[in-house]
């Protein structure tokens, strides 16, 4: 018998390996939305807080890894997600493999301190125990974390 958690997450990832190809268009297809801004006010703030190298928690088809590139393209800036389907969306994209890898936000293989900043958008109202990917953001971020999230949709705590 399969633990209920588990089942929780093949969901999830199954639901995004069938609508992969179709995400972006279903999912905030132009600059407008909510995770947008937030990702220009995050940009806003890394000559503050002089940021040098950023890591993005669960990149999708990696809209926002490209966005922040765009925005600061002097900074290191690595993501991860951990479905298959929407990294390669992504790579097919222009995002390379060593910029977007596959990783599990409840179990970062970082060392503590090594990005300048951590940041997630809308992602952990997708994890049951979000606590878990917050205290690995702060444990592999050297200066700050960002967090962008809605929970509209009632999951996750």
């Amino acid at each position: 018998m399969k633990n209920e958690n588990i089942d929780e997450i093949d969901i999830q990832r199954n639901y995004y390996k069938r609508t992969a190809d179709q995400y972006d268009e279903l999912h905030n297809p132009d600059e407008t939305g909510e995770h947008y801004f937030a990702l220009a006010c995050l940009a806003g703030l890394t000559n503050y807080l002089k940021i040098e190298s950023i890591l993005d928690i669960g990149c999708g088809t990696g809209r926002g890894l490209k966005y922040l590139k765009k925005l600061c393209p002097k900074i290191k800036i690595i993501g991860i997600e951990p479905v298959k389907k929407l990294r390669e969306v992504a790579y097919s994209h222009g995002i390379s493999k060593k910029e977007l890898i596959d990783e599990d936000a409840t179990k970062l293989n970082f060392k503590n301190s090594e990005f300048d900043l951590v940041c997630e958008f809308g992602v952990l109202h997708h994890i049951k125990n979000n606590k878990l990917v917050v205290d690995e953001m702060l444990r592999v971020s050297k200066k700050a974390i960002f967090i962008s999230d809605n929970n509209h949709l009632g999951e996750g705590s």
